[in-house]
């Protein structure tokens, strides 16, 4: 279920974990991850030893096994390396949180362990802006697309995916947090008239997760036809939800 690790950490955000290509089903793997220097956010409210910077799993309340590999708070550089942290599914793009924003933290929760073909956990700062997909209420099926977008078939374009009102609360708060569930893993689609999916009309490496958003990359497409991409949320109950939009290609211009 989606908790919040301890009150006492006021910030959280969104890691999107890149593992594609395998099988299916959950696996472990060791991470890493690179914190950008340009995030002011997280830089300007931590603490210089960096004991409030901690990694949870997708539920939220389950704190993972990590260590720092490099942490120049002057310099704002800071990796995050985490041990044996099993993935929802190895064929998708996989959510963990960064917890960071607690004054009172005064011992190190960092552990010691050796990392070795890691996975990058992959942070986004940027703001869902142009093409935003947001849930009609009272859709009669999720097989319908919540919105239309046109593009030329050499255009490259991102589509954000809002989970405003998607996930499950509670009637009674837990820990001070209404949430329920949460995004465990996304995998994307693109699906011509006949239902058919190609790899060839998205890039599942550039999914990334912002509060709130999922961003979905889309590209290619043949001219005057029409896809839809779907964007799959696995929950941290197991439940699955389909967000969908129209891509209209066409060629306006002359090439």
């Amino acid at each position: 279920m989606a908790s919040w690790y301890n009150t006492g950490w006021k910030n959280r955000y969104p890691i999107c974990v890149e593992v594609l290509g395998g099988g299916g089903g959950s696996y472990a793997y060791d991470l890493e991850i690179s914190i950008p220097a340009s995030w002011d956010l997280f830089w300007d409210n931590i603490r210089s030893d960096f004991f409030d910077v901690i990694v949870s799993a997708a539920e939220g309340d389950r704190l993972l096994t990590f260590k720092r590999t490099g942490a120049d708070y002057a310099n704002r550089t800071l990796t995050i390396q985490i041990d044996n942290h099993t993935v929802g599914d190895n064929n998708a793009s996989n959510l963990i949180w960064l917890y960071f924003n607690n004054s009172s933290q005064s011992s190190d929760l960092a552990g010691s362990f050796t990392a070795s073909s890691v996975k990058y956990g992959l942070i986004f700062t940027g703001a869902p802006q142009a093409r935003v997909v947001t849930r009609a209420t009272g859709s009669a099926s999720s097989d319908l697309p919540q919105a239309a977008f046109t593009k030329t078939n050499n255009e490259i374009v991102d589509v954000w995916f809002a989970l405003a009102g998607l996930f499950e609360n509670r009637f009674d708060p837990y820990n001070k947090r209404a949430g329920l569930e949460g995004l465990s893993y996304v995998q994307v689609e693109s699906l011509n008239s006949s239902g058919v999916d190609s790899a060839l009309r998205y890039d599942e490496t550039e999914t990334r997760f912002v509060p709130g958003f999922v961003r979905v990359r889309t590209k290619a497409g043949d001219n005057g036809n029409d896809y839809t991409l779907v964007c799959n949320i696995t929950t941290t109950l197991g439940q699955l939800y389909s967000l969908r939009c129209l891509v209209q290609v066409r060629n306006l211009l002359p090439n």
